[in-house]
């Protein structure tokens, strides 16, 4: 491997280095989801093309080539794809450290078969077919491993970190050259192997942990739908029950006034006023899912001893789900009524806006909530801190974002003041993804 250093450069290895960089772009989208696209990605493409060939010319150390296009590679990941340092990081050495191991054997062989036959054009032969094998098998793996959406770091960041750490520190040793190269060469082959696995093996435990998230999150969408429905039929009995009540009053006041005894009249109708003093619907949109998400939790809230604020318009032209409005709107509530909770009874509010805007294409839904709040540090946590259940921490906004993230509307969360805020701006349209 030293004699290559005076080696001059070649077109068969100007190519090789363009298929490798390619098969490293593909592999790295088959673990990363991309974020750019069209002519900004077309750019950014021949930009590592380029930073591949560069390392090429600038230096012909294989160490100082594999840490260069390592660079080049974490550079690109971190610009093109969604993705998190850590994992990153191990995804580019692993890559890079099989590309030089499976590299240095296809030399090997190449060189063998050069001298064995006495034909040079054997050596560059060997290692184009190599390089335009490895842009095949990285573009089926990027048809068949589907990249993950990106999540929070796992408690198994350390395994990302030492692996690749421990795969560098073999692989300056084996680009040395010294006596113990072929006990190196194992090493680094053994290592790259592990960290082949690893990189399945979490990519297994992502998937794993994902679908246990989706699992709650379904559970908690199905609790918010129970209760809505429970309300509903709560509504609907305590409506019955007024419509029997209403025509045994009828009867009564039918019969006082053929009497024409006005003061009973009277007296009746001030005792039906006092019986009256709680409403059947404390808000009345014309929309009968948010009617009974809004009801529900304002009944819920004031058992609580929580002030429930509602501003809402005709919404009988909206369209959106119904699933979808429980998930955003139970959620909201939920998390505003117990940070209530940590207040004095007189100091327990929460103030819900939901407005139909129909004058703009296409038509929008604004809804606010805003209560009163401890400290938080920043959006990302749940106001809801003290959840009663605790493997549910941190899925109230978390499904408030999903749902309006599938129609791309804009949303935001603040604190300030001491008052907890949450807004968004929702299309009256289908779901875009």
């Amino acid at each position: 491997m030293a004699g290559a250093a005076g080696m001059t450069i070649t077109p068969w290895m100007v190519l090789g280095v363009l298929c490798a960089a390619e098969a490293e772009r593909l592999l790295c989208e088959a673990f990363f989801p991309r974020r750019m696209t069209g002519s900004r990605y077309l750019a950014l493409r021949l930009c590592w093309y380029a930073f591949a060939l560069l390392g090429l010319i600038l230096s012909r150390k294989y160490m100082l080539q594999a840490l260069w296009e390592m660079a080049g590679l974490y550079l690109f990941c971190g610009i093109a794809c969604q993705s998190r340092r850590s994992r990153r990081f191990f995804v580019v050495v692993t890559l890079c450290s099989l590309r030089q191991v499976l590299g240095w054997c296809t030399q090997f062989f190449a060189l063998s078969a050069s001298f064995a036959y006495e034909r040079d054009w054997l050596y560059e032969g060997f290692l184009c077919g190599f390089y335009g094998a490895s842009v095949v098998c990285a573009w089926m793996v990027r048809r068949c491993h589907p990249p993950m959406p990106v999540s929070d770091t796992r408690v198994w960041l350390p395994v990302t970190a030492f692996f690749p750490l421990l795969t560098l520190m073999v692989l300056g040793a084996v680009a040395s050259g010294d006596e113990a190269m072929p006990l190196w060469m194992f090493s680094l082959l053994l290592l790259v192997i592990i960290d082949v696995a690893d990189l399945l093996l979490l990519d297994h435990l992502e998937m794993g942990a994902r679908e246990h998230e989706q699992l709650l999150v379904t559970g908690e969408r199905v609790r918010i739908q129970e209760e809505n429905l429970q309300a509903l039929s709560q509504a609907y009995t305590a409506q019955r029950k007024m419509t029997h009540d209403f025509r045994a009053h009828l009867d009564m006041l039918e019969g006082l006034a053929e009497q024409e005894n006005l003061g009973a009249l009277r007296q009746y109708l001030n005792e039906l006023r006092q019986q009256q003093t709680e409403r059947i619907l404390l808000v009345n949109s014309h929309h009968a899912a948010v009617d009974a998400i809004l009801n529900q939790k304002g009944y819920a809230g004031q058992r609580q001893g929580i002030d429930m604020r509602f501003q809402v318009n005709d919404l009988s032209a909206l369209q959106l789900p119904g699933v979808d409005l429980a998930v955003v709107l139970g959620n909201l509530l939920d998390n505003a009524m117990e940070a209530c909770a940590a207040f004095p009874q007189e100091q327990r509010w929460v103030e819900c806006k939901l407005l139909y805007e129909n004058t703009s294409q296409p038509p929008s839904l604004y809804l606010s909530v805003i209560n009163p709040s401890l400290p938080v540090e920043g959006p990302e946590e749940d106001s809801a801190a003290q959840r009663a259940e605790p493997s549910l921490h941190g899925f109230g906004l978390q499904n408030v974002a999903d749902v309006l993230d599938r129609y791309s509307a804009e949303y935001v969360c603040r604190y300030a003041e001491g008052y907890f805020t949450y807004s968004a701006d929702w299309p009256d349209c289908p779901k875009q993804i």
